[in-house]
Parts: C-alpha cells; structure tokens; sequence
C-alpha cells in the first residue's frame, strides 16, 4: 500500500489506481506513478485541481510522507475508536482507499441491493464502500468507531448473506483481515499480550466442569455460533448495528466482540474433555433429532 519508488520522468499509469478502469479523465499524482478518478479518490478531486499547475500528491503519498509526525505511542483499541474523526480523516481516508483497491472485482463497491436476489429482505442495514466513501466525503462520521462500525458491517452482512457461497465469504474475509491489519498498523493499536489473553475469569466454568452436563440444543447453537459462517461476534455486531446509539457509544467494542468468539471455543473445550472423561455428558432435550456430531 505504500508509495514505490518513482522518478519525475516516469509516466503515470494510465488506468484509475482504485477502479482500475481506462474510461474518463485521470488526476496524476506528482509523487507516485498513481492515477484516480476525481471520484474514486479521497478525498474527491476538485475540478480546480485539473486546472490548477501546482503539484497534486494523492492520499497514499500524503499518508506515507506524514506519518513520522503523527504520535507514535500505543494505544489501546477503545481510545483509538472513541476518537473524533476530524482529527484523523486522513487515516480513515487511506484505510478506505486501501479497501477499495483491494477490491479487485468491485464486490463491495456498490449498493449490493441493487445486483443480489432478495437482499433487503435477508439483511435489514445493507452497507457498501461507496456508502462509506460518501459519508466520509460529507463528513458525517463524528468518530473513528462510527466509520469503523460501518466497515465491519459490510463483512458481517456479507457472512450473513453468503452463508452457503464460500467464495464469497472467503472474499469478505480477506477484506475484513486487511482492514484489521492495516487498522492496528495505522493507529498503532496496542496487541494483547497472551498474559492478557488469558485473565478471562475461569470461575464461571466451574458448574460446567462440575456438573459436566449440557443439552444438546445449547450444545448445537454454541457450535453453529463457532463456525466462520456464522460467528457470535458477527451476529452480536450486526445486531448491535440497529442500535441508533451503536456509533456514539457502542454497547460492546472490537476487543469485546472477540472476547465472545474466544470464550465460546473455551466454553466448547471443556465440553470436549467432558465427554472425553464421562459417557453422560448430554442431555438430549431433541427426541427424534438425529445428530452423530452431538
């Protein structure tokens, strides 16, 4: 994502850095061989510009040339979204960007009602890169976790839609992993470290440990809420997005949405060894449902 080594009298590409089309008028930049449409660039290039004789640098030089004067320090997920958005649209800018580039078959680029079989009716808040690109335009985020909460939901709504399509939740994936990383990278956002990976409060498995006795069908909502197609933390997200609230105070953030994800496999663990230990494990309150997995 970083600008290549590029000399003056190097030509510009001669297709949109972003969309990867020919068609329409391109704005080169003067510091990298880039070339956008003024729309598909962030922010949107002014006809002024076109005209104007002055150097024109685009997001990713801008970013890249910026960065050693922008603080450093560590800092935790929360503080980075609670952010005001005024103060880092050059960073939420370069992440979109980033996205849309890596958007190579333009999947995520438009409305995903107007092209995809009763959408609406499957996902009630549909959400897409130019939806965001605008609202970043117009500055309507107020905060870095509002723009963040309307990323991830283009990836929870596409596991929910593409449930039985892998090649399309294999896409959102990859989109979804490249947000996260550059996320971390950007805002220099503290990791965890396995000693804090491991202070989740063990006592609350002593009933189960104890009793060592679960029913099935809490056993098999717990396992389809395990699988990638369908994770607690995707459902809980999507969930939490109808909140009108969500983007100025969200009930639960990143870290606690992964911490969901993470006990679950804890809590299925020790329903493994469980029924490694003891043939009685589960209560089967399912009569006539037949599962060899349970």
């Amino acid at each position: 994502m970083c600008c290549t080594s590029w000399q003056e009298n190097e030509k510009n590409d001669d297709e949109c850095y972003i969309c990867k089309s020919e068609d329409g008028e391109l704005v080169m930049c003067d510091d990298c061989p880039r070339s956008f449409h003024q729309k598909c660039h962030l922010p949107h290039v002014d006809d002024a510009i076109l005209k104007d004789d002055r150097q024109w640098m685009c997001t990713f030089c801008v970013y890249q040339t910026t960065q050693e004067c922008r603080c450093n320090d560590e800092v935790e997920m929360e503080t980075a979204v609670s952010r005001q958005i005024s103060q880092h649209m050059l960073e939420c800018q370069y992440l979109l960007l980033c996205l849309c580039r890596a958007d190579e078959k333009r999947t995520f680029a438009s409305d995903p009602c107007l092209s995809l079989d009763r959408y609406s009716t499957v996902i009630q808040t549909p959400m897409w890169l130019g939806n965001i690109a605008d609202k970043l335009q117009e500055k309507e985020y107020q905060t870095v976790g509002e723009f963040v909460s309307d990323v991830q939901l283009i990836f929870t709504n596409c596991a929910s839609y593409n449930r039985d399509n892998p090649e399309f939740l294999a896409m959102g994936d990859r989109l979804k992993e490249l947000f996260n990383s550059e996320f971390k990278k950007v805002f220099n956002i503290r990791e965890q470290s396995d000693n804090l990976i491991l202070t989740d409060e063990p006592s609350i498995l002593a009933p189960l440990q104890q009793c060592c006795r679960i029913r099935r069908s809490t056993l098999l909502c717990l396992r389809l809420l395990s699988l990638p197609s369908f994770r607690l933390s995707d459902i809980m997200r999507e969930s939490l997005a109808q909140d009108p609230l969500a983007g100025v105070a969200p009930l639960l953030s990143e870290p606690h949405l992964s911490a969901l994800d993470r006990r679950l496999g804890t809590v299925l663990r020790v329903v493994q060894t469980c029924q490694e230990q003891n043939s009685d494990v589960i209560y089967n309150d399912l009569e006539g449902y037949n599962d060899t997995t349970a």
